[in-house]
């Protein structure tokens, strides 16, 4: 039972130090975005801000950015 309780806990470790990595590789890689830093929802962390960035692409797309944050289209 210690063994196993052993080898859960170092995988545990390594897990972590996995997820700390990609995590420095993604901040690294442009989490800073404008979109992504600007998302300031309860229960959005960075990570999902950066990927919801990543999908919207430019703000530019959008012919307002009202249509940006619509959660049904706006009228033109």
């Amino acid at each position: 039972m210690a063994r196993t309780v052993d080898a859960s806990l170092e995988l545990i470790d390594y897990l972590e130090r996995q997820i700390a990595s990609i995590n420095q590789q993604l901040r690294a890689g442009g989490a800073d975005h404008p979109i992504s830093v600007a998302v300031d929802r309860p229960g959005i962390g960075w990570v999902l801000a950066f990927t919801i960035a990543a999908e919207i692409g430019g703000i530019t797309r959008f012919p307002r950015q009202r249509s940006c944050a619509a959660t049904r289209p706006v009228p033109q």
